[in-house]
């Protein structure tokens, strides 16, 4: 019989490697570093890091397309893209902990009561976060930056399931050739 992921219980997730087991909430560890070392950056150190993203961006703007947007952005439009890097910034963090967050809860716990956990966890990281910058110097809360977390969260923990689920079919769909191959 051919192993199928989602089929695991309790009495078989030692099947799940090792390496998933530690490697994946490591990873949540490392990304609420980063968020939260992002969020205690001063107001002044914030706009430096997220400027110095643009400046990056407009330069390799200036080389493949100098009259686009961001290549020729000064003024309203320079704080308009400011903007939408700083926002693009929050959601990819979240994102990228909530793809983690994912992967983390099929590792261990496929029990779907479990879920509520998982997703509850994600959803109060961009509150811990806000909260962290109404303590730091220049910094403040804001509900779209929460709603933006939010919904980067969920969209990373879509792209864990859905990548999860591709593996899971990928795994079967080899499985079944050995065992018609009878190997």
């Amino acid at each position: 019989m051919a192993y199928n992921i989602a089929m695991e219980t309790r009495e078989n997730k030692n099947r799940i490697p090792v390496f998933q087991r530690i490697f994946f909430p490591l990873c949540i560890v490392a990304t609420l570093v980063f968020i939260f070392c992002n969020s205690l950056q001063t107001g002044e150190q914030s706009s430096v890091t997220s400027g110095g993203v643009v400046e990056i961006l407009q330069d390799f703007a200036r080389k493949t397309a100098p009259n686009s947007f961001v290549a020729t952005a000064t003024g309203k439009a320079y704080e308009l893209l400011h903007a939408i890097v700083r926002t693009l910034a929050h959601f990819a963090e979240f994102a990228m902990l909530g793809a983690f967050v994912a992967w983390t809860y099929f590792a261990y716990l496929t029990d779907k009561r479990f879920f509520l956990v998982a997703f509850t966890f994600l959803l109060c990281m961009p509150i811990i976060d806000e909260y962290i910058q109404l303590t730091v110097a220049g910094r403040g809360a804001q509900v779209l930056d929460v709603l933006v977390d939010t919904l980067g969260g969920v969209c990373g923990f879509l792209f864990g399931w859905i990548t999860r689920g591709i593996a899971v079919a990928i795994h079967n769909k080899k499985a079944a050739k050995r065992a018609a191959k009878g190997v």
